[in-house]
């Protein structure tokens, strides 16, 4: 619920910007230099949106060579103890010339997901959190970024399903949907759980699902 209240929000401000809106409905004419410019619009929107400190954003070609993108973040931040406090925000980066490779819509939707990963991760440092659901947030997400960069042998879906990688692809894939009319999908985007059908709805709904497991097992 918070991630669809988070995304509408977004894609809210991105609407009240006729300039911009108008450059995504025009997304597949535009070229990767002439998305850029729109691109780091949606990040500073994005960022607001979020209530958040923003991230450094670097596009280029070299930063991280053999990425296409990337969100890089650091550990050590974990060891401050009670404490409200972010102490980082993580580096948000896109490869132009990779991403000129991929589908049009490809550099929006990493750019949005992406973006997202400092959300989660200013979240997760913060210890002292009275409202539960954002509490439990905060703890998974500290978990899923720890898993991320100590495990080893990790496979493509074991990654997808990580919290912060299972709700930015939702995030993102929700906020591209409605700016596109459900029209655009995009399969490397997540799994099923992340992902919406031209309605709208999520191609596999895990909760729906546990609740029928529920059920099933109660019967």
């Amino acid at each position: 619920a918070k991630t669809l209240q988070d995304a509408n929000r977004l894609v809210a401000m991105i609407k009240a910007d006729s300039k911009l809106s108008a450059a995504i409905e025009n997304w597949t004419q535009l070229s990767i230099e002439q998305q850029i410019p729109h691109l780091r619009k949606v990040f500073a929107l994005e960022c607001r949106s979020m209530g958040i400190a923003e991230p450094k954003l670097v596009i280029d070609n070299h930063s991280y060579p053999g990425k296409m993108v990337y969100f890089d973040f650091d550990l050590s931040h974990y060891a401050v103890k009670d404490s409200t406090a972010i102490s980082a925000v993580g580096t948000v980066y896109l490869n132009p010339d990779k991403l000129a490779q991929q589908d049009k819509f490809a550099s929006l939707a990493f750019l949005i997901h992406e973006t997202r990963h400092s959300y989660q991760y200013q979240l997760s440092q913060q210890q002292q959190i009275e409202v539960s659901q954002i509490a439990v947030l905060s703890s998974g997400y500290q978990a899923a970024f720890t898993a991320q960069k100590n495990l080893k042998g990790l496979g493509f879906s074991d990654f997808l399903t990580l919290l912060n990688e299972y709700e930015a692809f939702q995030y993102g894939n929700y906020v591209l949907g409605k700016l596109t009319h459900w029209q655009v999908d995009m399969l490397n985007m997540g799994t099923f759980a992340s992902q919406f059908d031209n309605q709208g709805q999520l191609k596999l709904d895990l909760i729906a699902l546990s609740q029928q497991s529920v059920n099933s097992s109660k019967a």
